[in-house]
């Protein structure tokens, strides 16, 4: 398709076109971009503009298909009978306890040793003789003190005498049986201590009821057929190719703006009318659409309802020649 020679396009009505796959030669001409797959180009008759990348709206997902019917579940086998438990085996009868043994008689303590003889007290030395007062002036000389006695040796102790054996202890009497109850009389003598009885045999264990027999085990069920996985379901057709769009209207973007399209577009849901806004001059930047700045945005309006499409971000254009040098002044 020659869009600069059959388009019609101008300055103010272009003709915009929407680029599915990018299969040009030259990738500089009339654009210089490497690749312009998915964008939205346009021309006026003389130059060509790049609005950017569209982005297509998702198809939607196709009909999930029928789950297939799951299979039913074998049945559980039978619990089988307990089996019997074996019979205790008869306890053992307990011995008898043998008799205490005698206890010796205590042996005779033996007799004391004598004690040894004090030895004799050795005789007392003899006294001297008192002299006889001297005349007054010259004390007379002490008289020589007589000799201590020699001690008498200390008699042998006696041998201590061999601990004699312990007699038996004698065997226990058996305890008399209880008489009648009379007079409280004189206590009587305590009899002697009967010897302790024989223990009493323990009694027979009862037999234990028997026990049932335990069953055998049930085979297992046979596990059942897995279900028939359900037909996938069909894909959903997948929907016309969109035709391309034309803007109707660029320009700047207030609330005169809204009022005259909403008023005077004949927009419907088949045909929206598109405005492409160069600079978003509303006071109110909630209504139609609540975007704080929409400037270099692409909107429609369906008859009902605003849609915001998105900014579209256009090539930036050649630097402007150099200005001419000035003159130079004159004096």
């Amino acid at each position: 398709m020659d869009i600069e020679q059959s388009s019609g396009a101008t300055p103010s009505n272009k003709y915009l076109y929407l680029i599915e796959d990018d299969n040009r030669s030259d990738k500089t001409t009339p654009i210089n971009n490497p690749d312009l797959s998915g964008y939205l180009v346009s021309y006026d008759g003389s130059v060509w503009y790049s609005y950017g990348k569209i982005t297509g709206v998702k198809g939607e997902q196709g009909v999930q298909g029928i789950q297939g019917i799951q299979g039913e579940k074998g049945d559980k086998g039978d619990t089988g009978d307990q089996g019997i438990q074996g019979e205790q085996g008869i306890q053992g009868i307990q011995g008898e306890r043998g008799e205490k043994g005698d206890t010796g008689d205590q042996g005779i303590q033996g007799e004391q040793g004598e004690q040894g003889i004090q030895g004799n007290t050795g005789d007392q030395g003899i006294q001297g003789e008192r002299g006889e007062k001297g005349d007054a002036g010259q004390t007379g000389e002490q008289g020589l003190k007589g000799d201590k006695g020699d001690k008498g040796d200390q008699g042998i102790q006696g041998v201590t005498g061999d601990q004699g054996i312990q007699g038996e202890q004698g065997i226990q009497g058996e305890q008399g049986d209880q008489g009648i109850k009379g007079d409280t009389g004189d206590q009587g003598i305590q009899g002697e201590r009967g010897e302790k009885g024989d223990t009493g045999q323990k009694g027979d264990t009862g037999d234990q009821g028997i026990q049932g027999i335990k069953g055998d085990k049930g085979d297992t069920g046979d596990q059942g057929i897995q279900g028939i996985q359900g037909v996938q379901g069909i894909r959903g057709i997948q929907g016309p190719r969109g035709e391309g769009f034309h803007v109707d209207a660029i320009g700047d973007f207030d609330e005169s703006t809204v009022t005259a399209i909403e008023t005077n577009s004949d927009a419907t849901t088949t045909d929206k009318y598109l405005y492409l806004i160069e600079d978003d001059n509303r006071v109110d930047k909630t209504l139609p659409l609540n975007v704080i700045d929409l400037s270099g945005h692409l909107v429609s309006y369906d008859g009902v309802q605003w849609y915001n499409y998105g900014q579209m971000g256009g090539i930036q254009g050649p630097a402007g020649s150099d200005g001419r040098d000035g003159r130079a002044s004159q004096d």
